[in-house]
């Protein structure tokens, strides 16, 4: 029968009392037996009933069994994740750290060891970081804090930025004992946003570049806009444009962005012919030509550079 189903239960009934054939039958897997006599027969139905309440038994253990390891599994992993975007720690009313989860290491590079001796070292001078200490010190007083930012240094120097939230821990009489907290990882989510926000300013820069050339015929207001933009764009300090003269072949200056008012007046009387080593280069390509220059100061060095 157990070859067939291993999980029906087998009650054996037999003629003889033996002994031997009672241990054999348990061996075999059996899970009771009975003896055919009228004293022992009539037990068999609470026999049966008590095999088929074991074999229910078994199933609620086995089934529970199997939802704990899925649970256990399924737990795993979320704390495998966690390791690379969270971190936890506890500190108590003095501020200090009491605990620092090991996941430090995989969102920061920082041991505890390192962390917990330096935290204040690894923060930025971003100003959104002046409102950590206001935090800590509410939290502290037994005030709830809303989650906030935190910019800070990851080991090898790169920034990573962090959602904390933290909550105070009261005793029975209601008096702040600690405070536990969770960071989370955040740095990606952010890269996302200021690209984005990037791409909208670029959007933005465009249209009023397409639209200052459709509403005007002022060629000097249209340059000005145009190098306003690029150098928001491109985020340069200076911006020049030029334009090109076909009758005589050189280009006379138009507009200029972030000179000052000495280097203005040699940029404003200076033309370019193309001779110059880098508009021959510029001449003789279809797409932009970009190329860094070293920083200048003074009229003579803005000279030899173009």
């Amino acid at each position: 029968v157990h070859t067939k189903n291993p999980s029906v239960p087998v009650v054996l009934v037999t003629g003889t009392g033996s002994e031997e054939i009672a241990v054999e039958a348990m061996k075999r897997g059996a899970f009771d037996y009975v003896i055919k006599k009228p004293s022992h027969i009539r037990h068999l139905p609470h026999t049966i009933h008590a095999a088929l309440e074991k074999k229910r038994m078994k199933e609620e253990r086995e089934k529970t069994e199997k939802a704990l390891r899925e649970s256990e599994e399924k737990y795993r992993k979320l704390v495998e994740n966690l390791k690379e975007r969270y971190f936890f720690y506890s500190y108590g009313t003095d501020g200090v750290f009491t605990y620092l989860s090991p996941s430090i290491t995989n969102i920061l590079g920082y041991t505890q060891e390192e962390f917990l001796l330096h935290d204040t070292e690894y923060i930025t001078d971003n100003p959104i970081n002046k409102e950590v200490v206001s935090h800590t010190e509410s939290s502290i007083k037994g005030i709830s804090q809303p989650p906030y930012l935190v910019e800070i240094f990851h080991k090898n120097r790169s920034i990573r930025w962090l959602e904390v939230t933290k909550v105070p821990v009261f005793d029975k009489e209601g008096r702040v004992v600690a405070v536990e907290g969770i960071a989370c990882d955040i740095t990606e989510k952010k890269t996302a946003e200021e690209r984005i926000r990037q791409e909208k300013e670029l959007t933005a820069n465009l249209l009023m570049v397409a639209e200052a050339v459709s509403n005007t015929t002022d060629v000097d207001r249209l340059m000005e806009g145009i190098i306003n933009c690029i150098s928001r764009i491109m985020g340069f300090d200076v911006c020049l444009s030029y334009l090109w003269d076909n009758e005589v072949k050189v280009f006379r200056p138009s507009q200029g962005y972030g000179l000052s008012h000495m280097v203005s007046s040699v940029f404003r009387t200076e033309t370019l012919d193309n001779t110059v080593k880098f508009l021959k280069r510029v001449m003789g390509k279809k797409e932009p030509v970009i190329e860094a220059l070293q920083p200048y100061s003074g009229a003579d060095a803005l000279s030899d550079h173009l």
